[in-house]
């Protein structure tokens, strides 16, 4: 019975993170409680540690090493529960299984489907939309937003292109449809966001899953015969079309807002070069352990090369990978880029050796697709500090495991 809470308060925390991060924190908390509860009754550490959970540990000790030396102990100190949040890829596999991950997947991307219905809402009606005030669904920011809506699209476009086409058509045709219409209310409203980073992060993902989808692993497992081909690659192509063609019609201010990236005298792609060159100066005089997490508001003006930029610029530097390594240091930031690179790795093997089970090679490869995505957007953007985006992330990670552990005829 109290396994079965803890798995509950797992779903309901991942879900309720569509819509509120405190929400999301009510229900980890209780799942917390459970299974310290159960751990204690059962006389069993209940806890899955994939293979990168080693780089995590790594990481997390220079995380807390770059607390410990900073300069303002108590604001880093309260980032530490970010740390936390990674006990869902150790717990979700530990707890629950495929029937478990398939609820909350609907339910996660009914919820996102709800957030988008309201951002785009927003974009027509209910906002007066500029680029310093975009739509934002049931975020309070529309880049948390937009990171939501990237993981969405990617993870249910993986499910319905890599699971629905190995299956037989009729019986999902209805199914289909829905997924299909949900795919498109998300791609809308991440469209209307026009956050660059998010866009670059789905598009890539787009391309790597057509050259999956191309690769004919699944329908001709037992042949043997899974193997990328011209005929293969015309998915890409098809892909490729699409995107230019959609560039073509799209409205001018979306073409502007694309090319903008290019133009280093636009102020956004300016202000981004500016936090660059910022974040540069602070490894270079912290290297070992940064100036400490949350510490860049206080201490920027003694690194910034300009003084053409607003102050608020400068909350963070609108790159994960600069962040990492300003805030916690380089030795942290190596440990947290070999978490990422184990991990990619595992869900590439993974994924190959699912080739004979449609739900779970569809799954991890949603998972990988996702993580890329996430790692591609973070370039442009700090959304490695968006705890409403990590949640989604790591819950798709963690399902991934699932599947990989419970075998098909289980759910």
């Amino acid at each position: 019975m109290l396994a079965r809470w803890t798995a509950y308060s797992l779903m309901l925390g991942v879900i309720g993170s569509v819509a509120s991060i405190a929400l999301a924190s009510i229900f980890f908390n209780l799942a917390l409680v459970g299974w310290i509860v159960d751990c204690v009754r059962s006389r069993r550490l209940k806890i899955c540690i994939p293979r990168f959970g080693k780089w995590f540990a790594l990481y997390a000790a220079g995380f807390t090493a770059s607390v410990i030396a900073s300069p303002m102990l108590f604001e880093s100190a309260l980032n530490l529960r970010k740390l936390f949040l990674f006990s869902l890829v150790f717990l979700i596999p530990a707890y629950l299984g495929r029937k478990q991950v398939r609820i909350t997947l609907l339910w996660v991307f009914a919820a996102l489907a709800a957030s988008a219905f309201y951002g785009i809402l927003q974009y027509f009606w209910l906002k007066d939309v500029t680029l310093l005030n975009r739509i934002d669904g049931f975020m309070s920011h529309w880049m948390t937003f937009s990171g939501q809506m990237m993981l969405g699209i990617v993870a249910l476009a993986s499910l319905i292109f890599l699971y629905f086409r190995f299956q037989p058509l009729r019986p999902h045709l209805g199914r289909n449809f829905t997924s299909m219409a949900i795919l498109g209310l998300l791609g809308l409203a991440l469209l209307l966001t026009s956050t660059r980073n998010a866009w670059l992060g789905t598009g890539f993902s787009f391309f790597l899953l057509s050259l999956i989808y191309g690769y004919r692993s699944i329908g001709q497992a037992q042949e043997g015969r899974g193997r990328f081909s011209l005929f293969g690659l015309r998915w890409t192509a098809a892909l490729l079309a699409g995107l230019l063609l959609a560039f073509v019609i799209l409205p001018a201010g979306f073409q502007q807002r694309v090319l903008s990236s290019f133009d280093t005298s636009d102020f956004t792609t300016s202000g981004r070069l500016e936090l660059m060159r910022t974040g540069l100066k602070i490894i270079r005089d912290q290297p070992l352990t940064g100036v400490g997490p949350q510490v860049i508001p206080y201490v920027f003006r003694e690194y910034r090369t300009s003084d053409r930029f607003p102050d608020d610029l400068y909350q963070h530097l609108h790159n994960s990978y600069m962040q990492v390594a300003a805030e916690s240091g380089i030795p942290t930031f190596v440990f947290w880029m070999c978490m990422w690179i184990a991990l990619l790795i595992e869900l590439a093997r993974m994924a190959r050796k699912a080739t004979d089970d449609a739900p779970r090679f569809a799954l991890t490869c949603a998972a990988l697709l996702a993580v890329i995505a996430f790692l591609t957007g973070g370039l442009f953007e700090m959304n490695f500090g968006d705890s409403e985006v990590v949640i989604l992330l790591l819950f798709l990670i963690a399902s991934a495991y699932v599947f990989q552990q419970e075998p098909a005829t289980s759910a």
